[in-house]
């Protein structure tokens, strides 16, 4: 992830200035990204050139940090730009390719992780495999620690990622669902297209190369949850909204054609896909609703993330 994101002095330049400052807590972030909004908004090129240059220098900066180190600077600068909806929308929408890059094949799914904006503040980990320097630090000489160390490196471990965890649910996921109608479905189609990409990992024997990270699946799985939360509660009738026909329409899913369907053949599941859209009264597949979407992507997620990670240890 390190090498995707290049470093630009002017991009540099305006991080810094948009960087907390322990010793000035009114810094005016929030005034110069308006300021610089209002002269360049309708100029495509120097949207570009700012904020795009802005964009990659704060995920450099978060695919450098650890959660050992200053995670919570990046996020900062990230929830800042994210304050202001043009730039959601331009992030998200009218600059797509840098939330879903396209220009990977079905087997790059570790490269898809490593060019998407999102991905460098999803990306925090201590498995050694991935990121040798923080369990080094955290879990060095680890028969020598006492079990009150040891308990003392994990508390600080489970802080660190909670802290990761909420601040991308509420500082990034929630301001683009909430933006529009538009950013909202670009973010459900970048969570479906990160799981359609990441399929290869269900398999007993893959290539975790190619495959993306352990820690990314693991953090996106916990950012899944926050989001499900509101419907978690058992008193709530929001749980009404789960349709179970949304498994029937593989278009948005990113589930194997191949998986296991209890035995349900391909006839029987196209006969309860004709009867679902015959429910309708329109000829089109049902609508679902955010709550019934985000549910599945979880599942789904969570499969591909907590699921392949303990059966990867457990082996």
């Amino acid at each position: 992830t390190q090498s995707t994101w290049d470093t630009n002095l002017g991009g540099k330049q305006l991080y810094e200035q948009l960087l907390p400052n322990a010793d000035d807590a009114s810094k005016p972030s929030s005034q110069l990204i308006s300021s610089l909004i209002a002269v360049c908004e309708k100029d495509s090129d120097a949207m570009n050139a700012i904020f795009v240059s802005l964009l990659q220098e704060t995920c450099r900066n978060a695919a450098l940090s650890t959660i050992t180190t200053n995670f919570l600077a990046p996020i900062t600068v990230l929830s800042s730009l994210l304050s202001e909806k043009v730039l959601i929308e331009y992030f998200v929408v009218k600059s797509t390719p840098l939330l879903i890059p396209t220009t990977f094949g079905e087997n790059a799914a570790r490269q898809f992780q490593n060019s998407s904006w999102i991905s460098p503040f999803l990306s925090y980990t201590v498995i050694l495999s991935e990121n040798h320097v923080t369990a080094s630090t955290l879990f060095a000489n680890i028969r020598l620690k006492t079990a009150h160390e040891l308990n003392s490196s994990v508390t600080s471990v489970q802080n660190s990622l909670t802290a990761v965890h909420d601040l991308v649910h509420q500082r990034v996921f929630k301001p683009i669902l909430t933006c529009n109608q538009q950013t909202k479905d670009a973010l459900i189609q970048y969570l479906w297209t990160v799981l359609e990409k990441d399929q290869s990992k269900e398999k007993l024997r893959h290539d975790p190369r190619l495959c993306m990270t352990e820690g990314f699946t693991l953090n996106l799985g916990s950012v899944c949850l926050r989001l499900c939360s509101p419907f978690l509660d058992i008193n709530s009738d929001k749980r009404e909204k789960i349709d179970p026909r949304y498994i029937l329409f593989g278009k948005v899913m990113s589930f194997p054609s191949d998986m296991t369907r209890l035995q349900l053949t391909n006839e029987e599941l196209e006969k309860l896909r004709k009867e679902a859209i015959a429910q309708t009264g329109t000829g089109q597949p049902p609508s679902f609703h955010f709550i019934c979407e985000i549910f599945f992507i979880t599942l789904r997620c969570l499969h591909l993330g907590w699921h392949a990670t303990c059966r990867h240890f457990e082996a």
